[in-house]
């Protein structure tokens, strides 16, 4: 009898064999820290001063390629942080917005509400408001183009405000919805690092978080309808 008959067969592992830290699964949790890692990074510090080997360390990954890798470019990894946030905050506007015509109070808090509901506090920290700031003023982020599908709700938002308002060009329109998509993110951004700061009781974190709704609720509202 050969040596090679007393080797025993290969058999793929059950279900219940797999190694929880293996395959996939490690690959998609890799990919989290990685997109966690540049959402925090970016929104602290500015993409021009952040670099693939920064999150890359951040991330506790020893692969000098790991960014490549697992997004093909850094420029894919930050639309993957958009990605990870807004697919959320997209629906939940679209859901306000509805099929109707809403009152231009209704267009402020479809697109206040999604955002500010960013800011109750998350196991991994809050990052995404002072993100998405650091891509409002950062003239390297504004030449990403984000997928339509993630900006569905705010097109939506900004399409209803020109048929409200034929008294207005399409111009100031635009500028309009422009300037309140800057002051609430600016505001918001600076609640997020206030909160991240002080660390609030929950109860008190949540109260805060709906008194700024309110407030910018009723400036976004004057700032449309004047």
């Amino acid at each position: 009898m050969s040596s090679t008959a007393l080797r025993p067969r290969y058999r793929p592992p059950a279900a219940g064999d797999l190694n929880p830290e293996g395959g996939a699964a490690k690959a998609e949790r890799t990919r989290r820290r990685l997109i966690l890692a540049a959402e925090r990074l970016l929104g602290q510090r500015g993409i021009a001063n952040v670099s693939q080997r920064m999150i890359q360390q951040a991330a506790g990954q020893r692969n000098a390629a790991a960014v490549t890798y697992y997004f093909g470019s850094f420029e894919q990894l930050v639309i993957e942080v958009f990605r990870m946030r807004m697919t959320a905050i997209n629906a939940r506007r679209m859901a306000m917005l509805g099929d109707s015509s809403p009152s231009v109070m209704a267009l402020a808090s479809a697109f206040i509400v999604p955002l500010a509901e960013e800011l109750m506090p998350r196991p991994e920290g809050n990052h995404y408001l002072r993100f998405l700031l650091q891509y409002r003023t950062d003239q390297n982020f504004l030449r990403l183009t984000l997928p339509p599908s993630l900006i569905e709700g705010m097109l939506v938002a900004a399409q209803r405000f020109v048929a409200m308002r034929p008294d207005l060009s399409a111009e100031d329109c635009e500028d309009r919805c422009n300037l309140c998509i800057d002051m609430v993110v600016h505001a918001l951004a600076v609640t997020e690092m206030k909160l991240e700061i002080e660390r609030p009781p929950t109860a008190d974190w949540r109260r805060r978080v709906e008194a700024r709704i309110r407030s910018l609720e009723d400036a976004v509202t004057a700032i449309l309808e004047r």
